[in-house]
Formats: structure tokens, C-alpha cells, sequence
């Protein structure tokens, strides 16, 4: 977005919510936003909703997917969010990942990860197809239609992703190394063949086209 306007679109936003915790959004007659739990500012916590604010309106729904839902993509009337499942690091209380989709008022799964040690983030698509990483840290591409019968198992790329990006049909597959040296980003086709690398600061986060 450009001069601001994000900006002043995530205040007003804010302004609907009363509320922190946005984790994404996208500019249009809806906006969709990650709420966490804990009055909606603990994101390391366990959440499950999404919120859906008409900007015509200045209405507010929400609406429930599955626990930690971090990106999402919109094609056509339809917006596919992706959950990364709950990971209990001290237990044995994790939920798997699961991939949903938003379409006239209402939230259906797609599919689930088949068990809970799978998590992922980052979801991108080129209009066809849905792309993320299958981890939370540390994770490899997967690639999968808009309707799979099965969890995608199949990484395309290296694994190191700590984020994802999707550009002018090239992946950006950002490697965080070991967090506290020089990152590197590599760029892939849409079937995961290597097109180059790009040396980074530390943690590469984001690509942008200028």
C-alpha cells in the first residue's frame, strides 16, 4: 500500500475491533484478521477465529476455523485460510494444521494435517494453486489444489523456510539460517526448480516488488 494508507486502513480497522492481535489483512470491502485469545494479545496462545469486517457497514463477525490460523489467500468469492494447529512445546495437548475456506458467510475445512505434529504456515497462491510451508519453523514448500483429498506431503523446495513469498510467479523462500547470522532467500519456480539466491540480513522476512 502506498503514502500511508495502510496505515490509516489498519487504524480504522482497529477501531472496529477495539482491539490488538491483527495478524494479517487485506485491503477491500473485507477484511480478514487473525484474533488471538488472552484478551487478543497473547499470539503465542491457542486461538480459532476469524474476524470479518465490512468496511461499507463497519460491521464485525466472526468466524471459527481451526486453532492458530496465520495467512490467508483470497480467489475469486472464496477466501482459503490456513491454520497452523496449536504446538504444546511442554505437553501433549498439540492440534494438527487444517486448511479452510471462507465463502458466503461461512467457514468450512478443507482438509486437516493427518496428525498433530504437523503444523504449517504461510499460505500464497498463483490463482490456481495453494502454496506453504509445511512447518512452523524450519519448513519446505508444499504445493496443493484448491480441493486435495489428502494433506500435501510433498515438499517442492529445501527445507529452512521461515517465510514465504509468492511474486510475478516465482517462490521466495525465506531461510533464516540459525536466526542470528545472515539469512539467505532463494527464489523457485512453481514446481520448486532452484532460479537463484539472494544473500540477506538477518531473518529475511519479505519480498516486495518496487
Amino acid at each position: 500500500m502506498i503514502d500511508g494508507l495502510e496505515d490509516l486502513f489498519l487504524g480504522r480497522v482497529l477501531g472496529l475491533l477495539g482491539r490488538r492481535g491483527v495478524i494479517g489483512l487485506n485491503l477491500g470491502c473485507l477484511a480478514f484478521l487473525h484474533l488471538a485469545l488472552d484478551d487478543f494479545l497473547d499470539l503465542f496462545g491457542n486461538d480459532d477465529r476469524v474476524a470479518v469486517v465490512d468496511l461499507n457497514s463497519s460491521s464485525v463477525d466472526t468466524l471459527r476455523v481451526g486453532d492458530k490460523p496465520n495467512s490467508f489467500v483470497q480467489i475469486g468469492s472464496a477466501v482459503y485460510v490456513l491454520c497452523a494447529g496449536y504446538e504444546d512445546w511442554s505437553g501433549s495437548a498439540s492440534t494438527p494444521a487444517s486448511l479452510w475456506k471462507i465463502e458466503n458467510g461461512s467457514a468450512v475445512e478443507v482438509i486437516a494435517a493427518p496428525t498433530n505434529a504437523v503444523h504449517a504456515i504461510a499460505l500464497k497462491t498463483d490463482g490456481t494453486n495453494l502454496y506453504f510451508l509445511n512447518a512452523s519453523y524450519s519448513g519446505a514448500v508444499v504445493k496443493t489444489s484448491l480441493a486435495p483429498t489428502a494433506w500435501p506431503s510433498n515438499a517442492i523446495t529445501k527445507t529452512g523456510g521461515y517465510n514465504l513469498d509468492l511474486l510475478a510467479n516465482v517462490l521466495y523462500l525465506h531461510d533464516a539460517k540459525d536466526y542470528a547470522s545472515a539469512g539467505k532467500v532463494y527464489q523457485y519456480d512453481l514446481n520448486g526448480m532452484l532460479l537463484d539466491s539472494i544473500d540477506a540480513g538477518i531473518i529475511p522476512r519479505q519480498a516486495l516488488v518496487n
